[in-house]
């Protein structure tokens, strides 16, 4: 996976959350994932910028509709869309965006701590 494809699937905090997901596993259905979303972003610390994300009440919308798909477009994981469940994960792109994004956490962390 090209590093632009990464930082683009990296670039919604929703995905982030979904990647970093100790949840992401196959299979598994729409609402739970929302849910391991939702601890995801409830365990990180008040965000950076105030208009960042945190929850939605239309979480599982948001996932079904953009999210997932954009996921499985780029070979992240296979979602069925009727079945509202992600059917399989590739596991070795989860963890190389899952490392990518703790880099860039630890990047942004570092350059906000020296202004």
């Amino acid at each position: 996976m090209e590093r632009d494809v990464m930082y683009g699937l990296l670039g919604h905090p929703f995905r982030r959350a979904l990647v970093a997901a100790d949840a992401l596993r196959a299979p598994i259905s729409l609402s739970r994932m929302a849910d391991a979303v939702t601890d995801a972003l409830a365990s990180i610390p008040e965000p950076a910028t105030p208009d960042a994300p945190r929850a939605t009440p239309n979480l599982e919308l948001h996932l079904h509709h953009t999210h997932l798909p954009k996921l499985d477009a780029a070979g992240v994981l296979a979602y069925d869309a009727a079945e509202r469940t992600v059917v399989d994960v590739d596991e070795a792109a989860v963890a190389r965006l899952s490392g990518m994004s703790e880099t860039l956490a630890a990047e942004c962390a570092d350059a906000l701590a020296s202004d």
